[in-house]
């Protein structure tokens, strides 16, 4: 499958200016949170995605915590529930934005421009899980949960 050896060369090309998000979210931020699957066995669909745009402001605040120290705050098992859908989101994204530019006889850096030196982690890592998240994250994740006959 194409992806799959795509991503082998994610995790074994040279460093490129991306890698340091895909590595943040994958080590710190999701093995620093506890799972809270029970949320699927308790709630409808509808349910899920209400609560989730009713706690948006908390989310965002404790990733803002998160971003400036990579540390989580002290956060409840529904909040972890829905930081980890925001992570499986952002690493998608991230994944995508540190593809090895393979048309290079070993691959190396990315195939898409660096970010900005001004665009420091912390930066990345709030418009990922918060910007990106309210823009197309959000949407995409509600399709995927409440069947389109339903929205």
């Amino acid at each position: 499958m194409f992806w799959n050896k795509e991503h082998e060369q994610l995790n074994t090309v040279s460093m490129n200016d991306w890698l340091p998000l895909v590595v943040t979210l994958r080590n710190s931020a999701l093995d620093q949170l506890p799972i809270a699957q029970e949320m699927w066995q308790t709630k409808s669909p509808q349910e899920i995605v209400s609560l989730e745009s009713q706690m948006s402001a908390d989310l965002d605040a404790s990733i803002r915590v998160f971003a400036r120290t990579h540390q989580w705050p002290e956060i409840s098992a529904i909040e972890s529930f829905y930081l980890h859908v925001r992570i499986q989101f952002g690493l998608v994204v991230a994944e995508a934005l540190a593809t090895p530019d393979t048309s290079k006889p070993k691959p190396q850096g990315s195939v898409f421009p660096s970010p900005p030196q001004i665009f420091s982690l912390e930066d990345q890592l709030e418009w990922l899980l918060i910007c990106a998240w309210n823009n197309i994250g959000r949407k995409s994740w509600t399709v995927s949960t409440i069947p389109v006959s339903r929205l």
